[in-house]
């Protein structure tokens, strides 16, 4: 059997397989399990994206102020280096993303949860520096694809699919409500207990990628479309490849870097809006890359940070319930403009509230607002 017969047999086998999952019916009550799902899926993303900036500055000073005798100041920006490996992800995140559309969705949604997990996981054995580096980057490289959100795209009736995605989204928000009740229940004000706040969610993220494996179907928007490739002859697919090929060499001239920054430059309300957005991302990233080593470096105690921190989830689900609205009613630039202020404003009230000794329920609420 030589190499395109074997080829041929592996996709035929394939195909009888995809289409024995797409002729089967879901069962009942799958909708609801799968919000369900797609919910807790959510809560894991939100937890793993920021419990360890719940807790910068503990693991600051153990592993540099304590550990290499540094400054705080001087452990805090070798910590904060750790951003160039999200920027290093970004070159391998297309190619893993495209793993998706061959190998089906399901899987993928089961791995990134799992790979959640094991970030988390880490986090609680980060008994070491280089330990926690490697749970970072698994965290950062799992959480940068977001398999729940193709779900609801993929599952959802059109016309529901950004209703749920904000309810999903503003459910997982709330869920980091769990991070500070950890931090307050093992933590207390013995900063250097803050690897147990790792392990309930990482036990939580593993029960959530055993029930995505139990109660996940996969989409049918995958199965139609690979079920449509492989019934393909394959000199039909050969043929649309070449003329794919060209059609995209004929078109690069028109739609690459060059031509696109041109267009860009051409035209004004673009032009102002990249200039902003750039600003914008770059400013968030400084912001909300520090608050809770704001609050502890300016005298707040371990409770206090705590208490604040129970804040945020829920103002930020609240703001994001508010920027739906607005952004609904009045359209996208009164929403950016109304919400960029408020953050700016909540940035100065979270930073000055924080040095001046404020009640730690406001400084929550402002560095919500942010």
């Amino acid at each position: 059997m030589n190499h395109a017969e074997k080829v041929r047999l592996r996709e035929n086998r394939e195909l009888a397989r995809l289409c024995k999952k797409r002729d089967k019916r879901v069962y009942w009550g799958y909708a609801v399990v799968l919000f369900i799902l797609v919910c807790l899926i959510h809560v894991v993303d939100e937890v793993t994206t920021d419990i360890r900036g719940f807790l910068q500055s503990s693991v600051v000073n153990e592993f540099f102020v304590i550990g290499r005798g540094m400054t705080f100041n001087e452990g805090l920006a070798s910590i904060s280096s750790l951003s160039v490996i999200s920027l290093a992800l970004l070159f391998v995140n297309p190619f893993y993303a495209t793993l998706a559309d061959r190998f089906g969705r399901k899987i993928f949604l089961v791995i990134n949860t799992l790979g959640m997990t094991v970030g988390l996981l880490l986090g609680f054995l980060s008994y070491n520096y280089a330990i926690y580096v490697l749970g970072v980057v698994i965290s950062t490289f799992f959480c940068s694809h977001d398999m729940q959100v193709t779900y609801i795209m993929e599952v959802a009736p059109a016309d529901k699919r950004a209703k749920y995605y904000g309810i999903t989204k503003c459910i997982g928000t709330l869920g980091l409500f769990i991070v500070p009740l950890f931090r307050d229940l093992f933590i207390g004000n013995d900063a250097t207990q803050w690897r147990l706040v790792f392990l309930i969610p990482a036990i939580i993220s593993g029960i959530v990628c055993l029930l995505a494996v139990i109660g996940a179907r996969e989409t049918p928007t995958f199965l139609h479309r690979r079920i449509e490739y492989l019934e393909k002859p394959v000199e039909q697919r050969a043929a649309e490849a070449i003329r794919n090929k060209a059609s995209k060499k004929a078109s690069t001239k028109e739609s690459g870097i060059a031509a696109g920054w041109k267009y860009i430059m051409s035209h004004k309300d673009i032009r102002w809006s990249m200039i902003a957005s750039c600003i914008g991302t770059f400013a968030i990233m400084a912001m909300s890359s520090y608050y809770e080593s704001i609050m502890s470096t300016n005298g707040m105690s371990t409770e206090d940070v705590t208490t604040a921190l129970y804040f945020y989830p829920f103002i930020f689900a609240a703001v994001l319930a508010v920027n739906g609205f607005i952004g609904d009613k009045f359209g996208r630039k009164p929403t950016i403009t109304v919400m960029s202020v408020i953050a700016i404003v909540g940035f100065i009230l979270f930073v000055i509230s924080s040095k001046s000794g404020w009640s730690p329920y406001l400084v929550g609420i402002f560095y919500g607002l942010y």
